[in-house]
């Protein structure tokens, strides 16, 4: 129904992506609409386990599926986004199984503690912070830039809204 199009893991991704902001409740969505599209989100994304496709690099890839994680970026992404509001210029992406916040500055104390209260760290070598869940093994190189992580594991992009704008979306709605 919502992801019948997406044949990639990143396609699934990238409607999710649109598909909850456009169908969230705390962006005046309805809460019924919302928890169907994840339960067809992990569905499709189940059904996509140890595909093979061609990523951004021109390399083959394959996807592997693990629900918890999944599911737990949802959720720190949702919260961030939430509690970001009015931080315009702060940016999160979702590259594989780990987000990172870019954009923050030294006075935005209370964006750094809302970071360090869902256990983000400050990584020193790309300036950013970043999450992931604990228990999981990584296969993460450093050696990589930015860039090449992007295009390796996909990267999806995630701004939070300025408080005029969520007003403003309000009072149409």
């Amino acid at each position: 129904m919502f992801f019948n199009e997406c044949v990639t893991p990143q396609e699934v991704k990238n409607e999710y992506r649109k598909l909850a902001k456009a169908n969230h409740p705390d962006l005046g969505g309805d809460t019924a609409t919302m928890q169907a599209i994840n339960a067809e989100y992990h569905e499709r994304l189940a059904e996509l386990d140890r595909s093979k496709f061609q990523g951004s690099d021109g390399k083959e890839h394959t996807y592997y599926y693990k629900q918890d994680i999944e599911q737990e970026i949802i959720e720190k992404v949702q919260a961030l986004l939430v509690e970001l509001k009015g931080y315009e210029h702060i940016t999160v992406d979702v590259i594989g199984s780990w987000v990172w916040v870019d954009g923050t500055r030294k006075e935005d104390k209370g964006a750094r503690a809302v970071l360090k209260e869902h256990k983000f760290r400050w990584h020193s070598k790309r300036s950013k912070w970043y999450y992931r869940k604990a228990a999981y093994r990584t296969r993460y190189n450093d050696k990589m830039s930015y860039e090449d992580l992007k295009n390796v594991y996909g990267c999806s992009t995630f701004k939070a809204e300025r408080e005029q704008e969520k007003e403003r979306k309000g009072i149409a709605a």
